[in-house]
């Protein structure tokens, strides 16, 4: 009997072990599990609840292959969502396997597999590498719509152009009102080079009419501002885009607008108000009065109508492929009105029927799985199971939690960073989980190689573009763009177009790791295992299976891509056993391991079914096993 028989049952939520990942009501769907061949299992079973109740279902052994035996049963769908898992009998005792694992105990439905009926996910993304764009910062291509020295004052400072090599001012000195000049055209301009990177989709940051640089005080909504270019800016970009094979995110905030929008005067009903009449703030900021959806007007105006808001802008002319929407855990929420899984439900019908494959990601920096149901977001920014997770575990600051703890640093541990990424992406369909936005800079996170060594910075890079998702790169990340991080406005200095990226070794790495991405199926739309986890050494594997049933090893090629990295400044080892530990079907008939990419000094052997590596300091290598 094989040992650890718990480590070879195995089912997930893609195509490998789903037959229908879309399917309609009253669709048969199959599903798969499966098993160490010589694991002892006496019998399979698939639990569901219908119509409130729960019922399970024996599964049918369907076939081997590889030492494994996988069981099948088709199900009939008659539910928006269909939870499920599945239970083992084995040695006259009952298990239970779930998105989590195998227990012994009768688990909570939160970590059930879940299939979600008529989803209309855009399943692009899945394809995609993102960069993001703050557009005041990235380049020039109209200097006759700068911004002027001196142009209005707001909020007691006074607009100020500055020189592109200057740096970005503190809040205290310029009030998020000094600006550099970078538009919609000049995104247009750099096209060439976002394709050299192997970029198709950008998330640009917001557009439309507003006093600051960073405009998420819109003060009109309906017009792209005009020191951006306007309008017809936006189409001439979107356009150009398009020919290009590039997508277009735009973002924006239906959670507040600016101070010195009209509607505080016309439609005071759209607004909050506190105790002595004053407009109710974003997060207690005044300069961002929160908007009211209990105002059935609001909601016409920013998405029900056809020419809402909303729907405006991924309409022609302008065709926008989706929207980012900033601090989607406070919208629709203040004080005792709390609207926003309704609103976000309302908006996500709305949208999806204007543009069925609109992809729709909101701003959370926590605990997002309840907006990642199927109804509500297709992603998030993925600040939890990735940002903060990863940069934790090279000895980086929260920048979300520590000010709130005291600045005492979190624990770490590669035990840590499995557990924390693992229950996460437990709770999430697997159908959503590829639609997280993986990132590890933004405009409000400080840069990634702000305090991580280099060999850090490369490895949390590639850490980005093995996690199911899509990466999302930050403007600047690609070419060790620099900045400080006291406060935000460090986050966001120009781009350095004075020298050369090609031949950078950041910018090669990017490059490279999105050439090989784009290449491999494990990678964009395989399932996912930590393997091992140390103190400070960690194992993910991304893997696809054949949906094949036969025995022929040479017609149904399986592939692996395997993560492998120590953050520790002594020398570490790591030996995964292939028989039982890494929880994968490599028992046997992987036959090959490439080394894809190294960081760091560190040596690995593969032979007699076991695969040992050794590191000096912090170091990290990526392999593919056929």
């Amino acid at each position: 009997m094989v040992k650890c028989w718990e480590e070879g049952v195995y089912a997930d939520g893609s195509s490998f072990y789903v037959s229908n990942q879309n399917p309609d009501f009253g669709d048969e769907v199959s599903f798969k599990l499966r098993v160490y061949s010589d694991s002892g299992i006496e019998r399979v079973l698939f639990l569901t609840l219908i119509n409130g109740e729960e019922k399970a279902w024996p599964m049918a052994y369907s076939h081997s292959k590889h030492h494994f035996d996988y069981f099948t049963v088709t199900f009939k769908i008659i539910h928006p969502v269909t939870k499920y898992h599945y239970i083992i009998i084995k040695d006259d005792l009952v298990w239970f396997y779930n998105q989590r694992g195998v227990t012994a105990h009768n688990p909570l439905k939160q970590w059930d597999f879940a299939l979600i009926t008529n989803n209309t996910f855009p399943e692009w993304v899945k394809d995609a590498v993102f960069y993001q764009i703050f557009p005041d910062r990235f380049y020039n291509g109209d200097k006759e719509n700068d911004v002027r020295s001196g142009e209005f004052e707001f909020r007691g400072f006074t607009s100020k152009a500055k020189n592109w090599h200057e740096e970005p001012s503190l809040y205290c000195h310029d009030g998020n009102i000094d600006f550099f000049g970078g538009d919609l055209d000049g995104i247009r301009e750099k096209i060439d080079y976002l394709l050299d990177l192997g970029i198709n989709a950008i998330y640009l940051n917001p557009i439309f009419t507003a006093y600051s640089n960073h405009k998420y005080d819109c003060i009109d909504y309906f017009h792209v501002d005009e020191h951006f270019g306007g309008d017809e800016a936006l189409i001439r970009l979107i356009d150009a885009l398009h020919m290009n094979g590039i997508k277009l995110i735009i973002d924006i905030s239906i959670n507040h607008v600016g101070r010195r929008h009209p509607w505080l005067k016309e439609k005071p009903e759209f607004f909050f108000y506190d105790e002595n009449g004053n407009a109710e703030g974003w997060n207690g900021f005044r300069d961002l009065p929160t908007l009211n959806y209990n105002a059935g007007e609001l909601k016409d105006i920013i998405y029900k109508s056809e020419n809402s808001v909303l729907k405006k802008w991924i309409s022609p002319p302008f065709n926008a492929d989706g929207w980012r929407f900033d601090v989607g855990q406070s919208t629709g929420v203040m004080n005792d009105s709390k609207l926003d899984f309704k609103l976000w439900q309302e908006i996500r019908q709305e949208l999806k029927k204007a543009k069925p494959d609109v992809y729709l990601f909101a701003e959370h920096w926590d605990d997002c799985v309840d907006y990642l149901k199927g109804d509500m977001w297709d992603g998030c920014m993925n600040y939890y199971g990735a940002t903060r997770a990863i940069r934790k575990f090279f000895g980086d600051a929260d920048k979300f939690l520590d000010h709130k703890t005291f600045d005492v640093p979190m624990n770490r541990s590669g035990h840590i960073l499995a557990q924390e990424i693992t229950e996460f992406y437990s709770l999430i369909p697997e159908s959503v989980r590829f639609f997280l936005l993986n990132l590890l800079s933004s405009h409000d996170y400080p840069r990634i190689n702000m305090g991580l060594s280099r060999e850090a910075v490369l490895l949390s890079v590639l850490f980005q573009f093995v996690l199911p998702g899509t990466p999302c790169i930050y403007y600047g990340d690609e070419i060790d763009l620099e900045g400080y991080a006291e406060e935000d406005s460090g986050f966001r200095f120009p781009m350095k177009w004075d020298k050369e990226a090609k031949g950078h070794e950041i910018y090669e790495w990017h490059k490279s790791l999105i050439s090989y991405r784009k290449k491999s199926e494990a990678l964009k739309r395989g399932g996912f295992r930590f393997v091992h986890a140390g103190k400070d050494v960690f194992a993910l594997a991304r893997f696809t299976e054949s949906t094949c049933e036969s025995t022929c090893e040479s017609t149904c090629e399986s592939n692996c891509v395997l993560f492998v990295c120590a953050a520790e400044r002594q020398a570490a080892e790591c030996n995964i056993p292939m028989e039982c530990d890494i929880q994968l079907d490599l028992i046997g008939y992987y036959e090959t391991c490439t080394l894809i990419k190294k960081v760091g000094n560190t040596s690995f052997t593969f032979a007699n079914n076991a695969l040992s590596l050794s590191f000096e300091s912090t170091a990290g290598v990526l392999l593919e096993l056929k």
